[in-house]
Order: structure tokens, then sequence, then C-alpha cells
């Protein structure tokens, strides 16, 4: 829990990009890719200058055959090919683990439902004298069933914005589950 904590403490002081305003984002050196490849830039730039020069000034023809495009063409083809494959798999996986994840809580909330009986007031009907043949119900007992049933879709729902990164419990599909004397304190603040 402490480890979960300190992962959504160090994500919500993360610098995020803008939705909006995205001309912003593109001068932010801060978290930025420029930080690890304006030496590349520098350098092709540079011999992009290079070759430039050579072949307006001094006539030289620097420049490269055709028979190199449809090779690269090729490569590049089937490098986009292979990591839009790879990134359909990892997506098929998680939608395959998230669809499993919400079938085994509705088992678990059947079982619940159904295996844990709901105590009956102790009225021993005199026919059977078996104590758990009362048709009076304890209400009590019945709304603890109810509200195991929504944490266990509330698990459900708090995962889902977990992998999303909204860290949290200050959403409206998941504060409608919770019980009313239910308490969260995650990132030091506490359920209403």
């Amino acid at each position: 829990m402490k480890d979960l904590l300190t992962a959504e403490k160090a994500y919500s002081t993360r610098e995020k990009l803008s939705s909006v305003y995205w001309f912003k984002d593109v001068w932010r050196l801060k978290a930025s890719a420029i930080v690890r490849v304006w030496r590349a830039v520098i350098w092709f730039t540079l011999w992009s200058i290079f070759v430039s020069v050579a072949d307006l000034l001094y006539d030289k023809q620097l420049g490269l055959t055709n028979n190199v495009v449809p090779l690269m063409t090729v490569i590049v083809g089937l490098l986009v090919v292979f990591r839009n494959t790879s990134s359909f798999q990892r997506w098929e996986a998680s939608r395959f683990t998230f669809g499993q994840m919400i079938n085994t809580s509705r088992t678990l909330a059947r079982y619940a439902w159904v295996n844990i009986g709901l105590c009956m007031e102790q009225d021993v009907n005199e026919e059977s004298k078996n104590p758990y043949r009362s048709n009076k119900w304890n209400e009590d007992d019945q709304r603890e069933k109810r509200s195991f049933l929504k944490l266990a879709v509330a698990f459900v729902i708090a995962t889902k914005h977990h992998v999303r990164n909204e860290f949290g419990s200050d959403y409206d599909d998941l504060r409608s589950l919770f019980p009313a004397d239910f308490q969260l304190s995650a990132m030091g603040s506490e359920a209403r």
C-alpha cells in the first residue's frame, strides 16, 4: 500500500501534457525527449548543411541512389507492421484480462449471494424444528451482503481508473458504490 501511495504521489506531481494547448508543450524542455535527442539532431543538421553546401558551391553530387529507397521502404514497412501487431496483442491481452476480472467478480458476487446464507432470525418453526426455516429475514445481514456485492463492483471500477492513471476515489461511478460509513484514506484525503 505504501508503494502504491508513493507511485500515486509521484504521478500527481509529474508535469502532464495539455490536451488543448499543445503549442505550449512544444517549447517545454522539462520531461521532454529533446534533452535526449538534441545531439543527434544537431549532428544530422550539420551533416545536411555540409551535403547541401558541397552540392551547391562545389558542384559535388553526394546524393544517394534510388536503389536505397525501396529497401528502406520494405524495412520501415516491416517495422510498422511488427509494432502494430505487438501493440494490438498487448491491447487484446489487456482487454481479455479485464474481461476475466469482470467475470470473476460476477462469479464471486453470485457465489456470495447464493452460498452465503442470509441469517434468519432465530425463530424456530414448530413443524420442522429447524431454526433456519423461518420466513423472517435479518435486514442487517442482507444489507451487508449487498454492500459486499457493491464493493466487488467497486474493485473493478477502481482498477479501471487506476489503469487510466486516475488515482483516488473521487469519481461518481466509484463513489456511489461505497457504503455510507465506508472511510477511504488515499493520498491523505478521506471520503465523505
